[in-house]
């Protein structure tokens, strides 16, 4: 399962997401983050793409206070996420161009397995 990182989404999943750090004022914080800003806002136009997309994610991973950003590049799969410490932990990633809300283990499986 994965779904776009909307406001919508966001507030559906924010307990989940966050967990053991959840409070309304870290859920606007996210909410806030994932649609306020984008990856256009951390790129310099210099560097490559990917050096935005960590840190935005880095960003979030503060917010949601998990264990930092993680990638998984192979064929097929183009991944950034935010390491809940579980690969089918609910969290936050950058796939396919968008930010996403899912498990980034249920990916890896179509693609590596």
């Amino acid at each position: 399962m994965f779904l776009t990182a909307n406001k919508t989404n966001l507030k559906k999943y924010a307990k989940i997401i966050l967990d053991k750090e959840y409070t309304e004022q870290k859920e606007k914080e996210l909410i806030n983050l994932c649609c306020k800003k984008s990856i256009a806002d951390y790129h310099d136009g210099y560097s490559h793409i990917s050096f935005a997309i960590r840190d935005y994610l880095e960003d979030i991973n503060k917010i949601m206070n998990a264990y930092g950003v993680e990638s998984l590049y192979n064929d097929g799969i183009d991944l950034d996420y935010v390491n809940t410490g579980d690969t089918y932990n609910i969290t936050i990633f950058y796939y396919k161009d968008k930010l996403r809300i899912g498990d980034w283990g249920s990916i890896a499986e179509k693609y590596l397995l």
